[in-house]
């Protein structure tokens, strides 16, 4: 997808389909040229208003912006009203009387535009210029009946959602990872799997609709009970280190020593916990411990297993 890149004018801004971004400071325009960008949305491609959706983040900015298109669509209508040209240029506002000189070539145009904002102006208490929260509130409400869902559904206040977050980490850590075995929770513990970060981590990530997370564990399926999975899923990916550590392990040793002395020649002293001459052999230590591992696991029996806790108590894979 090829990116293009122009100054902003408002009059003539493309209306066609596609994604388009505009940047700008504060206090530059940016809601001036929403309002316009609007008011030739609703003539020039004759959209309803019902059919445009106006964002905001606050619902105070919203209403801001609802007022100031009201204002537009007004003043576009008292320009359009004119009778010629001429009066048109006595509009006050340079870039609407652009607007009206380059746009409105004929009476039937005009008319027709006039009517087209009478309409809006009619509608524009039922139009979609909300906030994000307000917006799904709306669609939730409209499609209630279709989805089986609530047909008055409440918008959770940011403490609420607080609550609800914490009750749904709580509910998982009690009815999943507390029927884990002991030591692979111990392990989870170690490595800083807590009711309290996942409650942070959920937050954050409610907090930011980007995000995505492609489900790359094909060995884990998200209906079943954790308990039920773990010691497969931690089997594993424990299988794949080994093979990864035996494929590559000496390799990476010797490429974090040549790091540490690129670190040093940039003046970098403190390259800690990588050194470019270590005291210990950690390749070799942690190939042997890996060793000892795999021949402890063909000496247990069939009921027995690695847990998760043995790893993280290593040093060399903290």
């Amino acid at each position: 997808m090829k990116t293009a890149y122009f100054d902003f004018n408002s009059n003539e801004y493309p209306l066609e389909p596609g994604i388009r971004l505009i940047e700008a400071s504060a206090g530059t325009g940016k809601t001036f040229a929403l309002t316009h960008l609007v008011l030739r949305l609703l003539t020039e491609k004759a959209f309803s208003i019902d059919e445009i959706l106006v964002i905001s983040f606050t619902k105070a900015t919203a209403k801001e912006i609802q007022a100031k298109i009201n204002s537009r669509l007004i003043m576009a209508l008292k320009g359009l009203e004119r009778s010629s040209k001429k009066n048109a240029q006595e509009v006050k506002d340079k870039v609407l009387n652009q607007w009206l000189i380059k746009k409105v070539k004929d009476d039937k145009t005009r008319l027709y535009w006039s009517a087209l904002l009478l309409k809006s102006l009619e509608n524009i208490d039922n139009a979609d210029i909300t906030t994000i929260h307000g917006f799904c509130n709306k669609s939730l409400k409209r499609e209630a009946i279709a989805l089986g869902g609530n047909i008055d559904p409440q918008q959770l206040e940011e403490e609420e959602n607080l609550d609800l977050i914490q009750q749904i980490v709580y509910e998982y850590w009690t009815t999943q990872l507390l029927t884990l075995p002991k030591s692979h929770l111990k392990g989870l513990k170690n490595a800083g799997i807590s009711c309290e970060n996942l409650i942070n981590n959920l937050s954050i990530i409610d907090n930011d609709p980007s995000l995505t997370f492609p489900n790359q564990d094909q060995e884990i399926n998200y209906l079943e009970p954790i308990s039920n999975q773990f010691n497969n899923w931690f089997q594993v990916c424990w299988d794949n280190f080994r093979v990864q550590w035996n494929q590559g392990g000496i390799q990476l040793e010797e490429k974090l020593k040549q790091q540490t002395l690129e670190w040093k020649k940039k003046g970098i002293k403190d390259t800690r916990p990588f050194s470019s001459n270590p005291r210990k052999n950690r390749a070799q230590e942690l190939s042997e411990w890996i060793e000892q591992q795999s021949t402890l696991k063909k000496d247990r029996s069939q009921n027995e297993t690695l847990f998760y806790d043995e790893i993280r108590s290593n040093l060399l894979l903290k």
